[in-house]
């Protein structure tokens, strides 16, 4: 009887003991361990925010269209738990002309229209055109179950290719023949240039079996001086009658929303 009782008292100091070490490994490996490589590929849109109605000429060339399609496919590495770094490549599809390019050009013809007729053009070379870019940064990942948050900041550059202004003007009363060009550099008519950017935003990720369903959404902000030449020529004898710089004056970007999946290539 002695004995009996000591070994039921043993076995309850037994389950006592390694039964919370059970419940907590179970629960350990139900846990969902955050990838430590991930790769993401997204498809979705991104939206010019330059102010066309200011009239500058700069913003207009760069952001012709209110919104292109977008693709990215962008590499991360947690080298900790919660902090990582990441490189994307991207690219955006222009969708040709519309209302932005007709305001656009009754903008730059308002100061000729009294003494002159006008005949305007834009040449919009982003027509079915992919855009690359290129991006690295560093992120902060915040897990919730099968979420993921990663708030980032990134670094890039970018090839737009902007549309060029060419406006013919007729005397009114008189034979005189103007010409009026806007070109990213004086006597050329390169149709593209490489601009930097920063882009803060988020990653938000919901996990489903092995994979993550994602939504990224950033802003790219062009904080640098992006010139435009002007200059106005007479058409008899090619003469240079006046010249400008025009420049965006204000931060100009465009925002980028987009959805897609991750594959993890490495754990925890």
């Amino acid at each position: 009887m002695h004995i009996y009782h000591h070994s039921k008292y043993t076995v309850c100091l037994l389950l006592i003991l390694f039964t919370p070490r059970i419940y907590a490994q179970e629960n350990t490996s139900k846990q969902l361990t955050p990838p430590r490589v991930l790769l993401d590929f997204n498809v979705g849109s991104c939206i010019y925010l330059s102010d066309f109605s200011s009239g500058n000429i700069s913003d207009c060339l760069i952001g012709d269209k209110k919104s292109s399609l977008s693709t990215q496919l962008q590499l991360t590495y947690f080298f900790k738990r919660e902090w990582g770094i990441f490189a994307g490549l991207g690219f955006t599809f222009g969708s040709g002309f519309d209302t932005e390019n007709s305001n656009m050009l009754q903008t730059v013809s308002v100061p000729f229209k009294q003494n002159y007729y006008i005949t305007s053009n834009l040449y919009n070379e982003r027509d079915n055109i992919a855009e690359p870019y290129l991006q690295v940064g560093f992120c902060y990942r915040i897990s919730k179950g099968n979420w993921l948050f990663s708030p980032r900041i990134a670094a890039g550059i970018t090839t737009i290719n902007m549309s060029r202004i060419l406006l013919d003007l007729k005397g009114i009363g008189n034979n005189q023949m103007e010409e009026v060009q806007y070109l990213i550099k004086p006597g050329t008519y390169t149709p593209s240039r490489d601009m930097g950017y920063i882009s803060p935003g988020i990653d938000i990720s919901y996990r489903i079996g092995k994979i993550y369903l994602t939504l990224d959404i950033n802003y790219q902000l062009f904080p640098g001086k992006y010139p435009i030449w002007y200059g106005r020529t007479n058409r008899y004898t090619n003469q240079l009658i006046e010249e400008k710089m025009f420049s965006n004056n204000h931060i100009s970007g465009r925002l980028m929303g987009q959805i897609g999946f991750g594959i993890p290539l490495k754990s925890q």
